[in-house]
């Protein structure tokens, strides 16, 4: 989990067979190695040129 001084936005990662993700989520994150879903929509922090940077899921839902 990452917590950025001022900014309410917290980061987690979810991992399953298809790979890791990055999670930016608004609510406390879940604890280490809990088994959650996760409903989002991909976003970027950055756009440069062609290239995303920094791609994530924004969660909208968690259970």
């Amino acid at each position: 989990m990452l917590k950025l001084p001022f900014v309410a936005t917290k980061l987690y990662s979810v991992r399953d067979e298809s790979g890791e993700i990055n999670v930016r989520t608004a609510r406390e994150a879940p604890l280490a190695g809990s088994e959650v879903r996760v409903k989002g929509v991909l976003d970027t922090v950055a756009s440069i040129g062609d290239q995303n940077v920094g791609l994530h899921l924004r969660e909208i839902e968690r259970w």
